[in-house]
């Protein structure tokens, strides 16, 4: 389940952690970024025109209990997803913790700091927000397995609508590379994973 997945994923060795992790890995900001439909999106390379900005964050568990009237969900269907939801909820919760439980984010090498040190921070922030944006891509996966055909069509218009409203709500040069504004509600903010649903 999800947090199997989230602990495979956290105990990857730095090596291998590599691998998804840099530029052009899960989440990465340079070539080979997965695609839309789960969320996880990198920048890309090769796209016509100035880099596409980062794909905002969706909670789409959430979203489609949500809107559950509107996809007509049956009892057994939120049920089944309300499960999903609380797997999910457990694996975020996990990767709050690690990021909770990072050294102090002052110190960088820019204030006279260990440069290695906020280097490795640097790199167990995003090893984070990997982690957390393969959690959302399962559950999502997870989700649309319970939805019938005319539901899940319904579910992605939801997810496109919402993915709309917060690209236009936030210009890219206002986002950072997780698909959020930087702040207090930032995916990598000091004190919580934050996502839209």
């Amino acid at each position: 389940m999800v947090a199997a997945l989230l602990g495979a994923i956290v105990a990857l060795p730095s090596s291998a952690r590599a691998q998804f992790g840099g530029r052009g890995g899960l989440g990465g900001a340079g070539r080979g970024g997965m695609g839309r439909r789960g969320g996880m999106g990198g920048r890309g390379e090769g796209m016509p025109g100035a880099a596409r900005r980062t794909e905002p964050l969706v909670n789409s568990v959430d979203l489609i209990l949500k809107h559950g009237t509107e996809l007509a969900l049956t009892d057994s269907q939120v049920v089944r997803l309300q499960r999903v939801k609380s797997h999910q909820d457990s694996a975020i919760e996990v990767v709050k913790l690690r990021l909770d439980s990072l050294p102090g984010r002052r110190g960088g090498a820019a204030e006279g700091g260990d440069p290695m040190a906020a280097r490795d921070r640097m790199q167990a922030r995003g090893e984070a927000m990997m982690a957390y944006r393969a959690v959302l891509k399962q559950g999502r996966d997870d989700a649309f397995g319970l939805l019938e055909k005319k539901q899940r069509k319904q579910a992605e218009k939801f997810e496109s609508a919402l993915k709309k409203e917060m690209q236009e709500a936030e210009p890219a040069g206002e986002r950072d590379w997780g698909g959020r504004r930087a702040g207090a509600d930032n995916p990598l903010s000091q004190r919580d994973l934050h996502v839209h649903s």
